[in-house]
């Protein structure tokens, strides 16, 4: 009898769980804002993405990827001083952390997403999608708007 009395509670927390579980969307606390690409000229064989993540989660995620369909090829990027020579350099990272409740901004002169061999010209006004990867398995697809050379939106 006494363990009848444990099945009810058992199978309230059950349900309640189930039902959290669906609905929790962690993209809803992963905001990724002011995305944006600078415009291209024809000859153009590279362009990047800059943007602000704000991980309002508890826990830390992993950007591992990027995908686009304006270019061939699209990484994660980072810009930084050469030790050897003191010259700015660029390459290719495989993943990049964005730490829980902080925001992390994807600039020109640090982080950004690459995109190599561009399959069209980037012209100001215009937007295109772009699919973000994450080590959960979640991809979240945003909007990015293109902007004259240097102009940045915040």
């Amino acid at each position: 009898m006494k363990d009848k009395r444990l099945l009810i509670p058992a199978l309230f927390f059950l349900v309640g769980f189930i039902i959290a579980s669906v609905l929790y969307n962690p993209e809803k606390n992963l905001e990724v804002k002011h995305a944006q690409a600078f415009a291209t000229m024809e000859s153009s064989k590279t362009a990047a993405a800059f943007m602000v993540f704000n991980n309002k989660t508890k826990r830390d995620r992993t950007l591992i990827g990027a995908q686009s369909d304006i270019a061939e090829i699209t990484e994660i990027h980072e810009n930084l001083i050469d030790p050897d020579d003191g010259k700015m350099m660029m390459r290719k990272i495989k993943t990049l952390e964005l730490p829980s409740k902080k925001k992390v901004a994807l600039e020109p002169s640090g982080y950004h997403i690459m995109f190599i061999k561009m399959k069209r010209v980037l012209k100001a006004g215009d937007t295109f999608p772009l699919t973000l990867m994450f080590e959960n398995g979640e991809e979240k697809t945003i909007d990015v708007k293109v902007t004259p050379p240097g102009q940045m939106h915040h």
